[in-house]
């Protein structure tokens, strides 16, 4: 009898483990919930109007510097550097729009498509 006593014990001490464990991975769990939540609230909603828009006017130039000056390296860099500094924008920055646009696949086609719009009004005002 004292054996079953001890198995009746240890099965209680084994379930108040468990449901230890269990008020455990139920709150960090509701914890992880609640900090992704705070993140997606945090997280802005991709780019303004005015960054898209220097977005599309910075590749499309950068774009045609490249077609341009593709056997010049030095030539290239310097006609970025220009295109850069124009339109009053630094490299980071620009890598930080191009960034933030990879990560929103869903805009991708909307912003190639005025992209490409663009080059094609450079290339007629030449």
């Amino acid at each position: 009898m004292s054996r079953m006593s001890t198995r009746n014990g240890l099965l209680i001490v084994t379930a108040g483990l468990c449901k230890k464990s269990l008020r455990l991975l139920l709150f960090g769990s509701l914890l992880l919930c609640v900090f992704l939540i705070h993140c997606q609230k945090d997280k802005p909603e991709g780019l303004t109007p005015e960054e898209e828009d220097l977005l599309v006017e910075t590749t499309a130039l950068l774009s045609i510097a490249a077609q341009r000056h593709a056997g010049d390296a030095d030539r290239l860099t310097a006609r970025q550097d220009s295109i850069f500094s124009s339109l009053g924008l630094q490299r980071e920055d620009y890598h930080r729009l191009v960034e933030e646009m990879a990560r929103r696949p869903e805009e991708w086609l909307g912003v190639w498509e005025r992209i490409a719009e663009r080059i094609e009004e450079y290339s007629g005002e030449e």
